[in-house]
Order: C-alpha cells, then sequence, then structure tokens
C-alpha cells in the first residue's frame, strides 16, 4: 500500500507554548489517529538558533497508509473543527500551512 507524509507546521500563540502542545498531544494527535488510512505522526520543535527563514515552530509529520489518499484527506477535513476533532485558540495557525509527500525511496533508520 503506498504510504504517504503530511507534514503540518503550526505556532502556538505567544505565551501559550505549553497549553498548545498539551492540546497537540492530548487532543489532537489522538483524533487524528481515529481517522482510517493515519497510521502515525511525530511531533517535532525547531531548534533555537536553527530556525532559518521560516516564521513557524512546530512540525508535525504524520503518516498515512492508504489507496485512497483524496479519501483520507477528504474525512480529515470533514472533521477538522468539529466535535470529533477541535481545534484549539492556543495555536496560532495564521502562519502554519502543510504540504503532503509520497514515500519513494530512502536507506537506513526510517521515521515511521
Amino acid at each position: 500500500m503506498p504510504q504517504y507524509r503530511l507534514m503540518a507546521v503550526t505556532n502556538a500563540q505567544p505565551g501559550r507554548e505549553a497549553e498548545f502542545e498539551r492540546w497537540y498531544d492530548e487532543q489532537h494527535l489522538p483524533d487524528l489517529m481515529k481517522v482510517p488510512g493515519v497510521i502515525g505522526a511525530q511531533r517535532f520543535r525547531t531548534v533555537a538558533g536553527m530556525e532559518g527563514p521560516l516564521t513557524w515552530r512546530f512540525v508535525t509529520l504524520y503518516t498515512l497508509d492508504t489507496e485512497d489518499l483524496a479519501g483520507v484527506m477528504q474525512e480529515l477535513g470533514r472533521r477538522i473543527n468539529t466535535p470529533d476533532m477541535p481545534l484549539t485558540d492556543a495555536g496560532d495557525f495564521s502562519a502554519g500551512g502543510a504540504v503532503m509527500v509520497e514515500l519513494v525511496g530512502g536507506i537506513g533508520q526510517t521515521v515511521v
């Protein structure tokens, strides 16, 4: 089955980073794992002094394993900001974004 990675980049509202991270770990990731086709997620934080020109602080890599990528994305879109997948006002999503990539090769240890 094809594997994909959805890379999402986000920020927290100023002064609300701990609240944002708690929501992400305790609410958002478990909600996303209930979507058929989503098989894993890993969260990252940029390293101070190594951020580069980008304006986001958090990166999440979601692993999707599906023959129906459009269907998985449609279901994610249906759930987002509903009782099935509530957002938080501790997040600043204005500078965020996402990109989907398809796994085509690699070597060594893999991220799942």
